[in-house]
C-alpha cells in the first residue's frame, strides 16, 4: 500500500523534501505512521513535531484527505491517501 506524505512550512525543513511516497506492508493509523516511520527515518522532525512524552505538539497539523486528524482519535490510512504534515508559520 502507497501513501502520499506532504510536509509543509518547517516541517519541510525538517525533512528536505516537499512530499514523499510511503510504501507500507499493513494498514496503520497517521498517527502510527507519524511516530513508528516517518519519525524514525527523519530524526529532525522527530524533534520537531513530538513532545517529550512522544505525543504530537499541540501546534503541529496533520491532515488526512485534507481532514483534520486529532491527537487521540486514530484514523486509518488506505492505499493512495494523502497525508499532510505543518506547522503553523508564525511570529511577529
Amino acid at each position: 500500500m502507497k501513501v502520499t506524505v506532504k510536509y509543509l512550512s518547517q516541517i519541510r525543513k525538517a525533512t528536505n523534501v516537499p512530499q514523499e511516497e510511503v510504501e507500507l506492508n499493513h494498514a496503520i493509523s497517521v498517527q502510527e505512521l507519524i511516530k513508528t516511520v516517518l519519525c524514525k527515518k527523519y530524526e529532525k522532525l522527530s524533534q520537531v513535531i513530538l513532545d517529550q512524552s512522544g505525543a504530537l505538539r499541540p501546534i503541529i497539523l496533520v491532515f488526512h484527505q485534507q481532514k483534520p486528524v486529532k491527537e487521540g482519535t486514530p484514523s486509518l490510512i488506505e492505499n493512495g491517501d494523502i497525508i499532510t504534515i505543518m506547522a503553523p508559520i508564525t511570529g511577529g
